[in-house]
C-alpha cells in the first residue's frame, strides 16, 4: 500500500488482518519494509521503529526509539514484528 498524504500512523506492528480474524492468531511477516519513492520538498517524514522487538508483548516496557528520516529512493528493512510510526508534526 502506499500514502499520498503525509498523515499520523500510530504505533503498530504488521500483522495478517486476514488470519487475526478468522483464527484469533498474531503471525507477523519476517520482516518489514518501508521505501520513500516521491517526497514532497522539506518532508523527513520520519519513520520510528521500537528496539524491542516483541510487537504488543513489550509495549509497556521503556525502549529505544530509533527514527529514519524520510529520503526519496531510501529502502528501511525491519524485525516483521517491531513496533513502528510516523508521527506527523502538530504545526502541519
Amino acid at each position: 500500500w502506499s500514502r499520498n498524504e503525509y498523515i499520523h500512523m500510530d504505533a503498530h506492528a504488521d500483522i495478517d488482518e486476514q488470519l487475526l480474524e478468522d483464527e484469533e492468531k498474531i503471525r507477523c511477516p519476517e520482516f518489514g519494509h518501508v521505501l520513500y519513492l516521491d517526497l514532497a520538498p522539506n518532508i523527513r517524514g520520519p519513520t520510528c521503529v521500537f528496539s524491542e522487538y516483541g510487537g504488543w508483548a513489550n509495549v509497556n516496557t521503556t525502549t529505544t526509539i530509533v527514527t529514519v528520516p524520510a529520503v526519496q529512493g531510501r529502502v528501511l528493512r525491519f524485525p516483521g514484528s517491531a513496533m513502528h510510526a510516523v508521527p506527523k508534526p502538530t504545526n502541519r
